[in-house]
């Protein structure tokens, strides 16, 4: 039986971005809140975002220090030592934990480290770190469980060595040789991690371009600067069995209708990730969930009125920024607000060298929905910065609809990609004219002068188009 003090306005089921923001705004909002959750900070914190691109920034000081001699600085790198490059991981995942457990000890909201299940629609049973059980009761809940890596179903997939994305960071080495199976998001990144400790890399995407998400000239700008460092990618590559030979594995595939083996030490799945929906009991709280995961409305609310479902575990959108929003939308409801996420406006970021961020339609995306439009593209190798801090590689490119002349679309590959696509997707979601952003240069010299330039030989063609048809 629940005491008094287990029951709560709002439950939260999951402690990743998505609880933790949708539990900070929900005790804003004067709902009580409890936090439920086998790692405070999810996959995000713990094995996912934050440390990879921790061990990220290892890898481009290996880089940067073998680039320096024409900066007038001399210096070797013998050796990168991958374990101190995992103590430092370490330190900063530990560091962002205590600043989240802070944050929730000064809100006063509960953490129970364990795992949920709905015992019926306002109760749940909960299995904490050390077995013990307990129930709380609620008046609502918000299910951000988050999602787990897929595995693909074919021979010597269980073999030992063929690892998934999550168990990547367990390593203490980086392996002589690794065969990556997708080239997404996570693929590309942990391909250049381990390239830049001395892995030998392979890289085979099913598809026709890696990064299929990203704008096609983005994806092949990519893989020319990234071959260059001695990764290997290979597309329309299908993989039909990994096999155990002496001295490690073999994956065996068809690329482009050719039987390849690509023998390794390791074989790291990144083929995508599943909603995390077993061991819920949604069955008890009248839920069932569809192929993808939780089904929502936009205001993040299910088929069952006072359950919520936001981040990861609703199938869609799997970034952590979005599972964030998601859950300040949800509380926002909750507390009886009209708050409603709006999904036409998407940003991604892949935290390479160079960074690749996006926002909006791609050029093929807006063809295929028979859009007149404007592509434009400025380099980084044409700005004052970029040539002055030696990151002149990739470029900024905008997409415009010739009609109106709003921005539809920006992809950029370059230095600070991910941190200069803000102002872009303020762009894109207020819906400006391209004749509006060029307005205001960016500070000289800056790197988001490029954008500006893409900026500006877009506007100069759309208002040349427009003379030409008055």
């Amino acid at each position: 039986m629940a005491r008094v003090e287990d029951r709560y306005d709002v439950a939260i089921f999951g402690a990743g971005p998505g609880g933790i923001d949708a539990a900070l705004r929900a005790k804003e909002l004067g709902l009580t809140t409890v936090l439920i959750g086998e790692q405070l900070g999810g996959v995000c914190l713990n094995i996912g975002c934050i440390p990879t691109e921790a061990m990220l920034v290892s890898a481009g000081r290996i880089t940067s220090a073998a680039e320096s001699g024409e900066f007038g600085v001399t210096t070797q790198v013998h050796n990168p030592d991958y374990a101190k490059a995992v103590q430092r991981r370490d330190k900063v995942v530990a560091k962002l934990g205590g600043y989240i457990e802070q944050s929730l000890r000064v809100n006063r909201i509960p953490f129970i480290k364990g795992r949920a299940r709905f015992a019926n629609p306002f109760a749940a049973d909960i299995t904490a770190e050390d077995g013990s059980q307990q129930e709380i009761l609620f008046n609502y809940a918000i299910v951000a469980t988050g999602s787990k890596p897929k595995r693909l179903q074919i021979p010597g997939v269980e073999l030992q060595g063929v690892i998934d994305s999550d168990r990547l960071l367990n390593f203490t080495s980086a392996p002589e040789r690794a065969v990556f199976v997708g080239a997404c998001k996570l693929g590309v990144e942990d391909g250049e991690m381990w390239t830049a400790f001395g892995t030998k890399a392979v890289v085979l995407e099913k598809q026709a371009q890696i990064l299929p998400s990203q704008d096609g000239e983005v994806a092949k700008e990519f893989q020319r600067l990234s071959e260059r460092r001695g990764i290997k990618y290979l597309t329309e590559a299908t993989i039909l069995e990994i096999q155990r030979v002496q001295n490690g594995l073999v994956v065996v595939a068809d690329v482009r209708g050719i039987k390849q083996e690509f023998p390794t030490d390791v074989v790291v799945m990144c083929i995508g990730r599943d909603a995390n929906v077993e061991g819920l009991g949604l069955e008890n709280a009248g839920l069932t969930p569809d192929e993808e995961g939780i089904y929502t409305s936009s205001d993040m609310r299910t088929r069952v009125p006072h359950i919520f479902a936001v981040g990861d575990v609703t199938g869609r959108f799997q970034l952590a920024q979005i599972a964030s929003t998601q859950g300040v939308i949800a509380a926002e409801v909750i507390a009886g607000l009209d708050s409603r996420f709006d999904d036409s406006v998407i940003e991604s970021a892949v935290f390479t060298d160079p960074e690749i961020a996006s926002v909006g339609l791609t050029e093929k995306a807006a063809l295929d929905q028979n859009m007149k439009i404007i592509a434009s593209k400025a380099r980084f190798l044409a700005s004052g910065r970029g040539v002055a801090s030696g990151e002149d590689k990739g470029f900024a490119k905008v997409i415009v609809d010739e009609d109106s002349g709003e921005v539809v679309g920006v992809h950029i590959i370059g230095s600070r990609a991910g941190d200069l696509i803000a102002a872009p997707s303020q762009a894109v979601a207020l819906r400006l004219r391209i004749t509006e952003l060029i307005k205001r240069r960016p500070p000289h010299p800056s790197h988001y002068e490029t954008v500006y330039q893409a900026y500006s030989v877009a506007a100069k063609e759309f208002l040349g188009r427009k003379r030409s048809t008055q």
